[in-house]
């Protein structure tokens, strides 16, 4: 942990930090949160959390980070040249109106998907863990 530290801070633009319960603390202060994915993951986690806490994102288009961001953000090719990713994160950066249609489609996102509202997600793993435990035989209502 000590050479991680180290190696963080002698990056100067990064930032270690420790663990939250809530997302939007850790995000709290991002402007925009990049994604520049090579991996076809299922789902980004990140993409839904910062897209949760109204932060527009912008990421590879690849694997299940499109359905994570939804409207909330910007995907490129992930093989897109690092000018395509310097010229998308200048739009959003630079343009307040561009900024702003992201945010404001973030909170849009943020307010009616399911899939990322910290109560629909949270009400989901509590039915899936008591759907566990009926079929064990370890009914906990009882």
């Amino acid at each position: 942990l000590a050479r991680l530290h180290a190696r963080v801070d002698a990056l100067g633009n990064v930032e270690l930090r420790d663990s939250v319960d809530d997302p939007a603390r850790l995000y709290g202060d991002a402007r925009v949160v990049l994604m520049p994915s090579s991996y076809p993951e299922a789902w980004g986690r990140v993409a839904a959390e910062a897209v949760a806490a109204t932060i527009p994102v912008l990421a590879s288009c690849i694997g299940g980070l499109p359905e994570a961001i939804g409207d909330g953000g910007v995907v490129v090719d992930p093989d897109a040249h690092i000018d395509e990713w310097i010229r998308q994160l200048g739009a959003i950066w630079d343009d307040v109106s561009m900024y702003d249609h992201y945010v404001t489609r973030a909170e849009a996102a943020a307010g009616t998907r399911r899939d990322i509202s910290a109560a629909s997600v949270g009400a989901t793993f509590e039915a899936l863990v008591d759907r566990a435990i009926v079929s064990a035989g370890c009914d906990r209502r009882r």
